[in-house]
Formats: structure tokens, sequence, C-alpha cells
């Protein structure tokens, strides 16, 4: 049974009465301080209700475990937030949701939620002009302007998008191979990789202006550069575009909790965790007490930092929790009541404080919303400004840039992620050297105690990183239950990890991935209606036994250049479990 020593806050619930959520028998009385659960399910303890805590909760749910989430804000979502108070309710975390992001995709089909295209740059983000040295420049006339100061070989590159460009070299061959090591050797600071290429201080200067993944380029790791480069290009071979979620992308997590048996509680700000070897139990700073078989920490690091944990974790893994940063990231959000931009477009790329200025417009075209969208030391500039005076400041950086601005511009929002304590920053950058030190203690399971959370993935990043990461924890869990109460590893425990790109049911549509029913003894690339890559489209044979293993094990060395977005996460023993299972389901 699982207690919580008060009544519970914010719940978030629903009665499923099909598969293994019928065996849930949640009840809640008002005033009461117990939380009843069917006897005998296995308890989970989920810390955070972001994208990766609630994908661990439906996960676990799905394999009959009783679940509860504590999340320490009163909203659902974490860092996916849709300010809903301001017009057009821009998205200030959670930006839009890619063509690779399959399992973000498939959790809003599966929950009902419309999916529609995201918004776009007003005027498109072909057109959008830069500002630099306090002049405006199209994008056809950039290769040729004086104050281009890229080497020549990358003259026609955005001036935004060389740190980018450099990287056309990418040893990774796919998103998984930063982890190899043979990829360590290049995890040094990106600037020594510019100085080779020729850049000038004032070119290196521009490079780094709104680096998203460092304050400067010499605490920029250029290998987890390559990394966020192997992403982008896999994502590039996938069909569709990007989306978003009809009403705003905060409605996915929100629909996540509903549609979970076991509660969501907000306000649960997590103090304590302690465990032995047969219980978990984590208290919150309203006084409360909660106990379960595990626990699943999902929080970002700065977050993490907060909570203390005995016994203490290893001293590496402990050295990392404490030592790895978030990139700083300050946004500001404008609504619009007249034209500012004159002759020029309303988006830009500047040189300036501002950094970016993206605007988008309403269903009528009409521009209607500014984001300004700063990075590293210019968001922790801003971050250091409070009330008026940072009001003002940010006005300032418009005004800077479109001096017709004043009066046709209303500052609505500020989002500040470096200076938020639950977030610490927008994403986990990795500096020079500390891939190779902490990538592989940082999410080691602790016990019964075990971490999930974008900055644990190790293929996608962004929302399905965090979705990823929830998958990879959710494995480790029920391993260990499965060992502990010498049950055995069921086939389709493991096909959680394939079932966001694929699904094994007759009529289905195709994910991200082709429908898989039936595909056991077919010829390779052969489902009617799905678009396959010319790699596999082009490999011989017919799935069976043998090719399947190659495939799981390395589907780049079975087919190179195909689009599989994928880390084998099985041993050898798993492997031939799941084979088992895909060689009766997939007939």
């Amino acid at each position: 049974m699982f207690v919580a020593q008060a009544p519970p806050g914010n719940v978030f619930m629903s009665a499923f009465s099909i598969g293994l959520r019928s065996l849930f028998a949640v009840v809640l009385v008002a005033g009461s301080s117990v939380v009843a659960a069917a006897q005998d399910l296995p308890t989970v303890v989920i810390v955070g209700a972001g994208l990766a805590g609630l994908n661990s909760a439906m996960l676990l749910e799905d394999q009959g475990f009783d679940v509860t989430v504590l999340e320490a804000r009163d909203r659902i979502g974490g860092r996916l937030f849709t300010l809903d108070q301001v017009a057009g309710k821009p998205e200030a975390g959670g930006n839009m949701i890619g063509a690779s992001y399959a399992r973000v995709i498939d959790r809003s089909r599966q929950l009902g939620l419309q999916l529609v295209p995201s918004a776009q740059l007003a005027g498109g983000p072909a057109a959008m002009e830069y500002h630099v040295g306090g002049e405006f420049i199209s994008p056809a006339a950039w290769a040729g302007s004086p104050l281009n100061p890229y080497p020549e070989s990358l003259k026609r590159v955005p001036p935004g998008s060389a740190m980018m460009a450099v990287l056309r070299d990418n040893p990774l061959k796919t998103p998984a191979d930063w982890r190899s090591a043979n990829a360590a050797q290049f995890d040094t600071p990106i600037g020594q990789k510019l100085d080779a290429l020729g850049f000038d201080e004032r070119a290196k200067q521009l490079a780094g202006h709104a680096n998203s993944y460092g304050n400067s380029l010499d605490d920029t790791s250029l290998l987890a550069m390559y990394r966020i480069m192997a992403v982008y290009t896999m994502a590039r071979g996938l069909p569709g575009g990007s989306v978003a979620v009809a009403g705003g992308n905060q409605r996915l997590p929100e629909a996540m909790a509903a549609s979970l048996a076991g509660q969501v509680l907000t306000g649960k700000w997590v103090t304590h965790i302690s465990r032995d070897d047969k219980r978990v139990t984590l208290e919150t700073a309203d006084g409360e007490t909660y106990e379960a078989d595990y626990a699943l920490i999902t929080v970002p690091l700065p977050a993490l930092r907060n909570i203390v944990i005995s016994p203490a974790l290893p001293d590496a893994q402990r050295e990392a929790i404490e030592t790895l940063d978030y990139a700083k990231t300050l946004q500001a959000f404008f609504t619009v009541e007249g034209e500012y931009w004159g002759q020029h477009t309303p988006s830009v790329w500047t040189d300036t404080a501002a950094e970016r200025l993206f605007a988008t417009a309403d269903a009528d075209g009409k521009v209607s919303n500014i984001t300004l969208w700063t990075t590293g030391n210019e968001a922790l500039a801003f971050g250091a400004l409070e009330g008026a005076t940072q009001q003002q400041a940010l006005y300032q950086a418009v005004y800077d840039v479109f001096p017709a601005a004043k009066g046709k511009v209303t500052l609505r929002e500020v989002r500040d992620w470096s200076n938020d304590k639950l977030a610490g920053g927008s994403w986990l950058r990795w500096q020079p050297g500390q891939i190779g030190a902490y990538a592989d203690v940082l999410a080691a399971p602790a016990g019964r105690l075990f971490f999930a959370g974008e900055h644990t993935a190790i293929v996608n990043t962004g929302m399905e990183g965090a979705m990823e990461s929830g998958e990879r924890a959710v494995g480790e869990l029920m391993g260990l239950h499965q060992s502990s109460t010498k049950q055995s590893l069921a086939g389709e425990d493991l096909f959680v990890y394939c079932q966001g790109c694929h699904s094994l049911t007759v009529g289905e549509p195709h994910k991200l991935g082709p429908n898989l029913s039936g595909f056991y003894g077919r010829a390779i690339a052969s489902r009617e209606g799905y678009a396959y890559s010319k790699a596999l489209a082009g490999t011989d044979g017919s799935w069976d036994r043998e090719s399947l293993q190659n495939w799981l094990n390395d589907p780049q060395k079975m087919a190179p250049g195909n689009r599989m977005i994928y880390a084998n996460p099985f041993d050898q023993e798993q492997l031939e479990i799941l084979l088992d299972y895909l060689e009766t389901a997939g007939r």
C-alpha cells in the first residue's frame, strides 16, 4: 500500500477499463490521508511531471505498476511551457515537434491531440534579414558584405549558422556515436576548430554570438556539437515537417497526466530521499512522506542538487550532478500593435544584445508577436536585472534594432530559464572534457533509485530526448523488479523501446517507422504505404532471426545511411527474448 501522510494536493486522475490498467483500484477520499492501490502491485514514485516523468509513468502503468508523480511546480509540463495568458499563446519551452520526434508524435496521437503545422516566422525563415554592425543585410547580400568576416569558403553561411557549418566533417555516423570511445578525441573546445579554419577574432565573435550550447566558444564542446549535428542530419532525411499540438504544446503533458490512473500531485517539493534494499522514502517540503518500492528522478540537475539523497550516491555521480551546468536562456515575449519593421523583415538575427527577434503572425497573416531570444552571457546580463530596469533594457534591445517599434510593441512576459531554480537553464550543456568524465555515470541506477530526463538521453535531444530517457529508466527499473521478484522478462516488456516508432497491431497506421504486423518472413523494406530510405530499400533479403539480430545490433552497419534513429539498449539475453517475441508477434 502507498501511504501519503497528509491529504493530496492537485490530482489528475482518470479511470481505464482495458488492458493492464484495469488492475488498478485507486481510491481518493476527501480529507483522507490514504491513497490505496490494488493489493500487491509494485509501487513507484516519480519526481517531476515533465515529459520524461509522465512518459515513464504511462509506461510503468502499462506494465502493471502503481505510480504516483510528484511535481514541485503548480503546473504540469516542466520546461515544456505554453504561455496561455499571452495573445497568440507563444511557447516558452518545447517550441516545436520535429519530424524525428517519434515518441512525442505517437503519444500525441494516442491521446487524441491534434497536430498542426508549427508557428512559422512571419515572412519565412529564408528571407529573414541579418542586422550586423548596425546595418540590415539581406541573405542574398551577405556573402559580399564588407561586414562579413568569415573565411572565403564560408562567406555564404548566415552569420548565426557558422558554428554549425563547420561541423560538416562530422565523424559521428549516428546520433548515438558521441558516447563511443573513438569520439572522446573530439571533446575539445569548438573554438580550437574555428582557429584551425582561419577564423579571426571578429569571425569567432560573430560565430559564437547567440550560442545556444555554451557561454563562449571555449566552454562549448566540439563533440557535443557533433552530436547535435548528427541529430539534425538524421532528422533531415525524414518525411514531414515540424508540427505543434493544437492549443499549445503544453496540452501534451497535461493529457499525459490526465491519462494516468495514479495521482499527479503538484506543489510537491521533494527535499530528501532515503533508500534501503527494500523501499524508497521521499520527503517533501510540506512535511509529507511517500514510500514506494522504487523511485524515478526526472528533474533537471539544478533541481536534483537540492535533494538530499541517503545513502549518498557514488562520488563520480555526485560530482556530475554538482558540476554539470545548463545552457542559459532568457526570452521576452511581446505583442505587436503596429508595423515596426518598415522595409525590412519583421524577424532578424542581430549581433546586438537582442540576438534574435522572431516574429510570428496570426491566422490572418498579421504580425502579432515577437519573441526576443537571448542565450549565454546576454541571457545572464538581462537576467541580472530586475523589475522595471529589466523591462526597460528589453524594450531598448528591440528599439536598438527597430527604432520604429516604440509604442508598437508591448512586453507581456519574460521567461528566464537560467534563474528558474527548478530548471537552471534550457538544457544540459556539455563543456569540453565533461562527456568522457560524466556521461556514463550520470544516469546510473542507485539501488532502487533510477534517473531519467533529457540530460540522460543517448540518441535524441529536446522533447524526444526526454521521452527516450523515460523508456531507458523504465527498462532498468523493470529489470531490477523482475530480477528481485524472480519473474521472467517478457518480449512485450522489451518492445516498449520500439513502440514509439512501430506498431504490431494489424491495421494501425505507420508511425515514424513502418507497421510491423506480419513483417516476419517478408522481404526487407516491403511494407505497403511506407516511404523507406534508399539505404534500406536497397537491402536484399527478408526479415528472419539473423537479419533482425543484425538490424537491432547496428542498423547503420546493416544498411549504411538508413533513417533509423536508435541505439541498441539490449544485452544479448534481452535481445534473444525480444527476437523470440517478434518471431511470433510479427507473423
